[in-house]
């Protein structure tokens, strides 16, 4: 065991081949270049112009290394160095371009492929001009990228060769010197072989023995031989130590370098392929969500990311202040996605928000109050406000709940606004809603009973009374149970709905409940909001008088123009439900002074449903009007969605035929007193340009629409055939839109309305024929009973619109007509004629003084109200009726 030695036993094992920093970054050129001649073979330009700059980084990374290691070379003086295998990729570049270009012509490239072979073009003219000996000397050469793979192989290959031989030349050595000792060793002497004979320079014995730590025996010839090859071993590490030592400081150096690069390169890599890979805790989290946020709002920022970067930390964070901010921050980055200007989220993302923002309602309900909002900070401003440290303070989160909820509620009326209505998409979002204004009301349960914030509580009550007002309470109730099932027992476990959370003992609020709220605690606009979908709310459910006393009471006709254009769309459309109201209980009047300013134009001479939908916000009205893209885009976005439209059809069949009604005794009145021309009295403009046209036809062909079919109705009305009229009516189609229910109710109203109507005009109009007409003859015309027939004639008389008497015996009506005699009649001549001549003389006046003549009131200068004529009864009876009709036009306004 004494003899045993270290032996070459590690010339059988692998040997590490050890390579200068710019032997790698040669090799790494060398397959750059290969890489770069199969690029150039198959034509794939736009990889060639990719490698084309690796291999130009690569070869700038060598005159680095040669001037760090001290192999300065032409890098000192300025001149680009250029090995071989780069030139040779050149040199492959330079023939794979030519050959490309004069194929161009016989193959059609694509346009991405000519634009990346182009652009290589361009950069290897430009950059060639600095190799251009080096091309030429190639070229000359004859070698080609081969020969050099070749030729680095065959050194490879050489060198461990050249390690094998030098081994076996060691152990040849170690054997030769055997024989020699044995021939020249005499008798007596010992085979030891001293250590001074080595190759150690003249070292002694001693000091290679002190250093090697071996001992000699000159007993053990076997053991000399061992302690021989050991010492020439020992003076080869010698000699080879200073070269190993400069290599491994090399080795260490380049390691360093490439571990620093490794961190430069990591931070360069996207931050989400950093959190794939990071093992993320508290601080960690909180940093990274830093950097999400610093990169949001640039330029080529990739949003897709961002979301998805933001999941990440949100999964991975435990504690309720970090999961609730980097929730907050997710659904931020959700919105950003698409443009607010450009169209609406998708339906997946804007449901991956919702659930996002129930977790952190979630996570807020449990964990008040140690978890606030922003807006609960304000009570620490007095006392910490600079004491960042304070608990309470650390755990108050910036944030609103309340502006989540309408951010969603936005970008859902966005989707409906922008999605084409008769599709099945449109259906699909109209599904989101019931789950929305669950979550909202539980949101306004959070404020209203956990924070006690009652103003954000009533900013979300507007909100959910937006989405109800426009619904009957039986079927927002009706619709909220089923939501509530949907929600709390889903049919299936990974619906989104099922995610929200709602509690199962969630109450349904009527829009009465969340008005008050709104009336305490909102803002003023909200308030003025809240109020016109209270009075829609109650037309609605057909309850006329209430809705008009809270119109009148709250003064919002007279303030309305000075309100946003979202509040004045819905200021129409909730005259336009009220107009309806009073129209479907019988109340023509009522319902055309609320319809009348809807219908009608001021800009042409005819309004219609063009004019209607524009002014509801149904559709938009380009014929006559020059409108600037920003107009249009403002007018698109305050459209209403599809299933809240009003129906127009219905609402012009509402406004004529009140009208109809109101006009045709009132024309058969004019007719009775001699009126004409503008002294005649006009309740409806619109109507009588309708009915005009409708006269003016010789043969009337079959109506075709609403407007027809009361146009028909009002000829008939005229003759007093009150069954015609009511057929053609009833035949309209806008019936069947409103359900049969009402529809059959509102038509029976109007059946007794139209009777009524068509005895006032049948017996003005026939009163100069008759000297009397019979109560029982007018009842069985009619149909009515016969306290109603004298209700009516009784209140023509008091009305002075029938000069006439009842006959109670007979129970006759007995007409009382006096002819003027003959001093009467110049004297109403004289009137005329003076009258004219005034109005004449004042037309004069006003285009010499400006219009100052005209402003004293009709009744200053003519000396009475309008249509006085020779100041009889019947002209008193048309002021005052005048009066009334103002009245109610002002309403209406």
């Amino acid at each position: 065991a004494k003899f045993n030695r270290d032996s070459d036993s590690d010339s059988g094992s692998e040997r590490r081949v050890v390579k200068s920093a710019r032997d790698k970054r040669l090799d790494a050129v060398l397959e750059s270049a290969v890489r770069l001649r199969n690029h150039v073979k198959i034509g794939d330009w736009a990889a060639v112009q990719t490698e084309f700059e690796k291999i130009n980084k690569l070869v700038e990374r060598m005159a680095a290394v040669d001037t760090y290691t001290g192999n300065m070379g032409l890098a000192a003086a300025g001149v680009k160095v250029a090995p071989k295998p780069y030139v040779a990729a050149l040199v492959i570049m330079e023939d794979g371009l030519a050959k490309a270009s004069a194929a161009k012509g016989d193959a059609k490239l694509s346009k991405p492929v000519m634009k990346a072979m182009n652009s290589v073009k361009q950069r290897l003219k430009k950059n060639n001009k600095a190799y251009e000996a080096e091309i030429a000397a190639y070229r000359e050469a004859g070698e080609s990228l081969s020969d050099l793979e070749k030729g680095e192989e065959e050194e490879e290959s050489g060198s461990d060769s050249s390690d094998d031989e030098s081994s076996d030349e060691e152990s040849s050595a170690d054997e030769a010197p055997k024989k020699p000792a044995k021939e020249k060793k005499p008798d007596g002497e010992d085979d030891a072989v001293s250590w001074g004979s080595s190759k150690s320079g003249g070292e002694s014995s001693s000091d290679s023995d002190s250093e090697t730590g071996f001992v000699v025996h000159k007993t053990a010839p076997t053991a000399n031989k061992w302690m021989k090859k050991t010492e020439e071993k020992v003076v080869k590490e010698k000699k080879a130590a200073p070269k190993k030592k400069a290599e491994k400081e090399d080795e260490e150096a380049n390691e360093e370098k490439e571990k620093e690069q490794e961190k430069i390169d990591m931070s360069k890599k996207p931050l989400l392929v950093r959190l794939q890979t990071e093992e993320l805790n508290e601080e960690l989290i909180d940093l990274r969500i830093k950097e999400v946020l610093a990169q949001r709002g640039r330029k080529g920022t990739n949003r897709k990311e961002q979301v998805e970067c933001l999941e990440i930390l949100s999964n991975a964070a435990t504690i309720p202040r970090q999961k609730i901010t980097s929730l907050l921050h997710l659904v931020s980055a959700q919105f950003d996605v698409v443009p607010a200007s450009l169209a609406q989220i998708p339906q997946e993302l804007w449901r991956s928000a919702v659930t996002n923002v129930a977790r952190v309602l979630a996570i807020a309900k449990a964990n008040y109050p140690e978890v606030r909002f922003a807006n609960d900070a304000e009570a620490l401003e007095d006392d910490d406000s600079d004491d960042e440290s304070h608990p309470e303070r650390k755990n108050i989160i910036g944030g609103d709940l309340a502006a989540l909820v309408e951010r969603l509620d936005d970008e859902l009326y966005k989707a409906w606004q922008k999605i084409d209505a008769y599709s099945t998409e449109y259906v699909d979002r109209l599904k989101d809603e019931a789950p929305l204004m669950l979550f909202a009301a539980d949101v306004q349960e959070y404020y209203e009973n956990i924070v006690k914030d009652l103003p954000k509580a009533a900013r979300v009550a507007a909100r959910r009374i937006m989405h109800l007002y426009y619904k009957s309470d039986e079927l927002n109730e009706s619709l909220t149970a089923i939501a509530v099932k949907r929600v709390t027992v889903p049919q299936n476990k990974d619906a989104w709905e099922a995610k929200l959370s709602i509690p199962a003992d969630i109450k349904y609020s009527s829009l009465q409940d969340l008005a008050v709220l709104v009336y305490r605690y909102g803002e003023e606009q909200a308030k003025s909001q809240t109020m016109l979908c209270h009075i829609y709310h109650l037309a609605l459910m057909n309850q006329f008088f209430e809705a008009r006393d809270m119109l009148l009471m709250s003064h919002l006709q007279e303030s309305v123009s000075m309100l946003d254009i979202s509040v004045q769309v819905l200021f129409n459309r909730t005259m336009a439900q009220l107009g309806m109201c009073a129209f479907r209980l019988g109340m023509p009047a009522e319902a055309h002074s609320c319809l009348q300013e809807l219908y009608s134009s001021p800009y042409t001479s005819s309004g219609g449903i063009p004019r209607l939908k524009e002014l509801l916000a149904q559709g938009i009205q380009n014929k006559g009007f020059d409108k600037t893209p920003e107009q249009e885009k403002a007018e698109r976005r305050r459209q209403v969605p599809y299933h809240m439209h009003l129906s127009p059809d219905f609402l012009e069949t509402a406004v004529l035929v009140s009208a109809m009604l109101l006009e045709v005794p009132l024309m058969a009145l004019n007719a009775l007193r001699g009126e004409g021309g503008s002294k005649r009295k006009q309740i409806s403009k619109i109507f009588q340009y309708y009915l005009r046209s409708s006269l003016k036809q010789p043969f009337p062909g079959p109506p075709e629409n609403t407007r027809d079919h009361v146009m028909a109705a009002s000829r008939a009305l005229m003759k007093g055939e009150w069954r015609e009229c009511y057929d053609y009516i009833a035949s309209v189609r806008v019936w069947e839109t409103i359900g049969p229910a009402a529809a059959t109710k509102t038509l029976e109203l109007l059946r007794e309305l139209i009777k009524a109507e068509a005895l006032r005009a049948f017996v003005m109009t026939n009163s100069v024929f008759y000297d009397s007409l019979g109560t029982a003859e007018l009842s069985s015309m009619f149909e009515l009973p016969g306290h109603r027939v004298h209700s009516v004639i009784s209140k023509m008389i008091v009305n002075y619109d029938l000069r006439a008497s009842w006959d109670q015996p007979t129970g006759a009506v007995v007409m009382r007509r006096t002819e003027p005699n003959p001093l009467q009649s110049l004297a109403l001549q004289l009137a005329q004629k003076s009258s004219l001549l005034l109005d004449q003389n004042e037309k004069l006046l006003d285009s010499k003084v400006g219009g100052l003549a005209s402003s004293k009131p009709d009744d200053e200068r003519r000396g009475g109200t309008e249509g006085d004529g020779a100041g009889t009864q019947w002209s008193r009876k048309d002021g005052g009726g005048g009066g009334s009709g103002g009245r109610g036009g002002g309403r209406g306004g």
